[in-house]
């Protein structure tokens, strides 16, 4: 990643995949505008999680169940998608960010700061005033399948950390599921450890994993 990048006004990236193959992307920070992209974005990912799922294995017992804001319970499982008002307010409020191959939004990545607040998984490790304010939370992340293979996720990871340092936290906290292999594999090649293995978002087992910033 380039330094001092400018990602109000967007800067163009080279990312490349195992066979060599080169994409060029805009990647830039969201605004409220974004929130129709973001949300048909997200709408693929889970679309295409539930149906390789199904594939792989049919399961009557969970395949026709919800989970709370809709989602099938089974994608759920893996991947817990957000709700539109939850990316409306998030994109008011919080630093979400994009990458678009042409004017189609292909990536998406969020990050929570602000200490105290009750979406800072810290509370849920039991952090002191004092410690949450100096955390952030790499939230969801979620790459459309056309695009996965590129980094485009450890790309992202890249880009919080650095904006972390800048507003001067010192570690970053994230969840993922346990089965969700190649998320963690990648968190893990970004210097994230495993914390503890929690239920949390109604009933769903997560690994909240953390990476000491300052190291």
């Amino acid at each position: 990643m380039k330094e001092n990048m400018d990602l109000t006004r967007g800067e163009m990236i080279t990312v490349v995949n195992r066979s060599g193959k080169e994409l060029e992307l805009l990647l830039r920070r969201c605004t409220a505008d974004d929130l129709d992209q973001v949300v048909a974005l997200q709408d693929r990912v889970v679309q295409k999680i539930a149906s390789d799922m199904r594939a792989e294995k049919a399961d009557p017992a969970v395949d026709d169940l919800k989970h709370f804001h809709g989602q099938d319970m089974r994608s759920a499982a893996l991947f817990i998608s957000d709700p539109r008002e939850e990316l409306e307010f998030s994109l008011k409020n919080d630093f979400c960010y994009a990458v678009f191959d042409g004017d189609l939004m292909v990536g998406f990545s969020l990050m929570i700061s602000g200490g105290i607040g009750e979406k800072n998984l810290g509370n849920v490790l039991g952090y002191d005033e004092e410690r949450l304010s100096k955390c952030v939370n790499f939230e969801t992340t979620f790459v459309d399948p056309a695009y996965r293979g590129y980094g485009i996720q450890r790309m992202f990871t890249e880009v919080r950390t650095c904006e972390a340092l800048s507003i001067g936290a010192t570690e970053a906290l994230t969840s993922v599921s346990p089965d969700n292999a190649k998320s963690m594999a990648n968190l893990e090649a970004n210097g994230f450890v495993p914390v503890k293995e929690v239920v949390i978002y109604f009933g769903l087992t997560r690994l909240i994993m953390r990476k000491d910033l300052m190291a």
